[in-house]
C-alpha cells in the first residue's frame, strides 16, 4: 500500500556558544583602550598645530625686537614653548601614533645631544662630555633625540639642583654606540631599578612599573626605543 509522504521540518540553526566573561572583557577594555588613544591623538594634533601657530608669531616678534633685554623674555617664552610641543609628542607616543617629522636628516651624535639639551627645562645644567664623531640615521634621528631629551630631563629632576649631568657618547668595542647619560642624584631603590629596567626592556607593562603617572618620560623612552632597537638601561 502507498505510504503518506513525510514532510521534513528544517531544523532551527545551532546557536553559537556565547563568548566567556573573560573574552568580552578583555574586548571591553581594548575597545576602551582604543578610545582613549584616538582622543588623545586628536587632543595632541590640536594642541600641536596651536604651538606651531604660536611659533610662527613669537619667531615674528624675536625678529622684530631690538631691546636684549626683552629678547630675551621671548626666549624664554619660546623654549617654554618647545617644552610644550614635547609634551604633546610624548602624547603621541604613548597613544601608539608614529610621530611624521618633516625634514628629516642624518644627524651627528653631538648634534642629537645638543637638540636633546636644548628642550629639556634645567639645560644650563648639562655639560657635554667626549662625543664619538659619528651620525644618527635620518629615519630614526628625531626619535633618538626624543629618547635622550626624556633621559637627560629624568637626570636633572633627580639629582640635585647645584649639580652638574654629563652626557658623552663613545663607541664600543662591540662597535656599537654607548650614549651615556650621568647624574650625581640619590640614586634609586635597589628594589625599583629591577621593575624599571624590566619596563625599559619591555618585559612588563608601564603601569606596574612606574606607578600609574610616575616617570612617564621612561615609558616615552621605552616605546620609542623598543621600535628602532635600542636598548637602555639605568644604573644605580
Amino acid at each position: 500500500p502507498d505510504r503518506p509522504p513525510v514532510h521534513s521540518q528544517p531544523s532551527a540553526a545551532p546557536t553559537p556558544p556565547a563568548p566567556p566573561p573573560a573574552a568580552v572583557a578583555a574586548a571591553e577594555v581594548e575597545k576602551a583602550r582604543q578610545w582613549w588613544a584616538d582622543v588623545a591623538q586628536q587632543h595632541a594634533l590640536r594642541v600641536l598645530a596651536m604651538s606651531y601657530r604660536v611659533s610662527a608669531i613669537l619667531g615674528d616678534a624675536e625678529a622684530a625686537e631690538r631691546d636684549a633685554d626683552q629678547l630675551q623674555r621671548l626666549y624664554r617664552i619660546d623654549h617654554a614653548l618647545n617644552q610644550i610641543r614635547r609634551q604633546v609628542e610624548n602624547l603621541h607616543v604613548l597613544a601608539g601614533t608614529r610621530i611624521e617629522d618633516a625634514g628629516r636628516q642624518v644627524t651627528t651624535l653631538l648634534d642629537v645631544i645638543r637638540a636633546s639639551v636644548s628642550a629639556i627645562e634645567h639645560y644650563q645644567r648639562v655639560q657635554v662630555g667626549r662625543v664619538a664623531d659619528l651620525a644618527v640615521v635620518e629615519f630614526a634621528a628625531d626619535d633618538i633625540i626624543r629618547i635622550m631629551t626624556e633621559l637627560v630631563d629624568n637626570a636633572t629632576r633627580f639629582s640635585a639642583p647645584d649639580t652638574t649631568v654629563t652626557v658623552s657618547a663613545h663607541l664600543t668595542d662591540h662597535s656599537t654606540v654607548l650614549l651615556r647619560v650621568e647624574d650625581s642624584g640619590v640614586g634609586l631603590d635597589p628594589l625599583r631599578l629591577p621593575q624599571l629596567n624590566a619596563m625599559l626592556a619591555g618585559s612588563t607593562p608601564l603601569p606596574e612599573a612606574t606607578g600609574q603617572t610616575g616617570r612617564l618620560g621612561l615609558a616615552v623612552a621605552q616605546r620609542l626605543a623598543a621600535f628602532h632597537g635600542v636598548r637602555v638601561q639605568l644604573i644605580a
